[in-house]
């Protein structure tokens, strides 16, 4: 009997661990994407832009598509070690940017949603907020968490992004956006 209610106790102890530990890394991500945001505002400052997209930028697939121009958190096709928004550390806004704390890197999908666990960043040309009917026509970026750990959809609280055509929201769990 005594055996048991140890046995019970720790199995509770043990599930209130891994959520604490959820919620820990939740709110590591949402840190992490105020730091990039923060990143990106000092890019534009110095260059008028933010950052364009990556296949410009090294991190092409070498056999296959490069994730159609998405940055991934955890891709580094190039090998270098840094996978995400790499300008940011090659002009020396940052000396890193922030990896999502589940992922490892180069993940077998472009787009994690299935279950995997990236940031993604994306800058679209003026082009596409005329043709997906957002409220600005000019560039703009989006940024995301592809899953939380805590939430099924989307996560509390987030800001959210869509256009009349498009909509980010139900590409992430966390997205936000800004134009130029």
């Amino acid at each position: 009997m005594v055996i048991s209610i140890i046995f019970l106790l720790a199995s509770i102890s043990l599930v209130a661990f891994n959520n604490a530990r959820k919620k820990a890394r939740d709110v590591k991500r949402l840190a992490d994407m105020a730091q990039i945001q923060k990143a990106l505002e000092f890019f534009y400052e110095d260059n008028n832009f933010y950052y364009p997209y990556t296949s410009g930028y090294g991190e092409e697939e070498v056999s296959g598509p490069d994730c159609w121009g998405w940055d991934s958190s955890n891709r580094d096709y190039d090998g270098d070690g840094r996978p995400f928004i790499e300008p940011l550390i090659d002009i020396g806004i940052v000396s890193f940017v922030p990896n999502d704390p589940s992922a490892g890197v180069v993940s077998g999908s472009c787009f994690a949603k299935d279950g995997g666990f990236e940031y993604r960043y994306y800058r679209y040309p003026a082009v596409n907020a005329a043709l997906y009917g957002c409220p600005q026509i000019r560039p703009f970026y989006v940024l995301g968490i592809t899953n939380m750990e805590t939430s099924i959809g989307n996560y509390p609280g987030n800001p959210g992004w869509s256009c009349a055509s498009r909509d980010w929201s139900g590409e992430f769990e966390w997205v936000t956006r800004m134009y130029e």
